[in-house]
């Protein structure tokens, strides 16, 4: 089986992914893991090749994993498609001889309909966290306004939505991950092995506890502020996900992004480079300013070397004439 974890960014996807390894799916050979940082001190969980796979992508394709007012895979050039779809197929390859196997990155909310025409088995993990904490999250760690990090939210969940509909799909709350992680752990192993995914088992409880950390948990009892930047098709599909229907709900629904949340991520991307323009257009000025110093300061030492040089040929000249009155005086003397 090849197992994808599906989820926001902030979502609980990195836990997830060392709880899907804990079970025994391969992940990356020794030396190929992001390495953790302060923004997840225990770790991604994701594969270099992988990140750089899909980050590099969406980067080339002229978006970034947090600029995707615009985003359709439909607009992206058959070319840079097909050369996506070359280096995909060797990743996938090489996983393949280590079955079962999980990946996880947030931006396969975006990309994984480029990968399932590869797969052979494929069962989505996705993660589901409420949006006001993710939004949170994202502001602690990106300084992102909590509204565009909720319109981010229902931008990513809807394409990963629309992108899964043919998959078999399993559920986790981040919530249930942090609180009832034996629990969580379990049914997970329970579902995976439903779908016909063997080679897994339930790791044990040191194991588990000593990866799950509640301190982590950092953005606690949110939900009761989020009234105030939650719109109703966002509110719908809290109260689905929050229900386990999800899927179902995915079905019937229309998954296109709310016209509130389309102009938020307008409003913050233009704001973000005019922003960007500014800092270049300050840059400049600086450099200019720079410049000009430097051009007063170069002017200053040439003319003071001037005046240096008047002065030699000044005392030069005064010589010159005084020899020329001593050569007047001898000759005079001569003629005498």
């Amino acid at each position: 089986m090849q197992i994808f974890v599906i989820g926001m960014h902030r979502s609980g996807t990195s836990l997830t992914a060392r709880l899907l390894n804990l079970m025994g799916a391969y992940f990356s050979p020794e030396g190929m893991e992001l390495p953790a940082n302060s923004g997840n001190p225990k770790g991604y969980w994701e594969r270099l090749d992988v990140f750089r796979l899909n980050k590099n992508f969406i980067l080339d394709s002229g978006h970034d994993w947090y600029k995707v007012s615009q985003w359709d895979l439909n607009e992206i050039s058959m070319e840079k498609r097909q050369d996506f779809e070359d280096k995909t197929k060797k990743i996938i390859l090489a996983m393949d001889a280590h079955r079962p196997w999980m990946i996880k990155d947030p931006r396969f909310c975006l990309l994984f309909s480029l990968w399932l025409p590869l797969l052979e088995f494929p069962i989505c993990v996705h993660v589901y966290r409420n949006p006001i904490q993710v939004a949170q999250s994202l502001r602690t760690r990106n300084g992102f306004p909590v509204q565009f990090g909720v319109a981010l939210w229902e931008k990513y969940v809807l394409e990963s939505l629309k992108a899964t509909k043919n998959c078999p799909n399993i559920l986790i709350h981040h919530s249930n991950l942090i609180n009832y992680p034996l629990q969580t752990v379990t049914q997970l192993h329970q579902q995976l092995s439903d779908l016909g995914c063997q080679g897994l088992r339930i790791p044990n409880e040191k194991e588990v506890l000593a990866f799950v950390s509640s301190q982590l948990y950092r953005e606690r009892d949110l939900a009761s502020i989020g009234s105030g930047f939650i719109n109703t098709q966002q509110s719908n599909l809290v109260d689905a996900f929050e229900s386990g229907e999800i899927f179902k709900f995915a079905e019937k629904a229309n998954l296109e992004l709310s016209l509130g949340s389309q102009e938020t991520l307008n409003f913050y991307e233009n704001h973000w480079i005019l922003e960007s323009e500014h800092k270049k257009s300050n840059n400049a000025l600086e450099k200019s300013k720079a410049s000009e110093t430097a051009l007063i300061q170069e002017c200053a030492r040439l003319k003071a070397s001037l005046q240096n040089l008047e002065t030699d040929l000044r005392g030069k000249e005064a010589s010159e004439t005084a020899l020329i009155q001593e050569c007047a005086r001898l000759k005079a003397s001569l003629q005498n």
